[in-house]
């Protein structure tokens, strides 16, 4: 159940931190806190996420029968997270140069 919540705020947060840096590539004269509030969440996403992970390995190395889909849904989840931490800080710095 642990597991299903975190992987909830992972996905809230990496929606949240998406529309956020896609308002920082939409506009020419962005605000320097936006920039920053996409990182902090496509980082609050990646440890949700692994958090998340975390739980649904545990309950699977409980009960060895059978993996959970928190935990399946969480794995790739948190390969997205990881991936889009690093895409917003290159998006970051290539906005930063214009």
């Amino acid at each position: 159940m642990a597991a299903r919540v975190f992987i909830t705020m992972a996905c809230i947060t990496s929606i949240t931190g998406f529309i956020c840096l896609l308002a920082v590539a939409a506009i020419n004269k962005h605000p320097q806190i936006l920039c920053y509030v996409g990182i902090v969440l496509a980082v609050l996403s990646f440890i949700s996420g692994l958090i998340g992970f975390s739980l649904g390995v545990d309950a699977f190395v409980k009960n060895p029968q059978k993996i959970g889909a928190a935990a399946v849904c969480a794995l790739m989840g948190w390969i997205f997270s990881l991936a889009s931490a690093v895409s917003s800080i290159f998006i970051i710095k290539i906005t930063q140069a214009e």
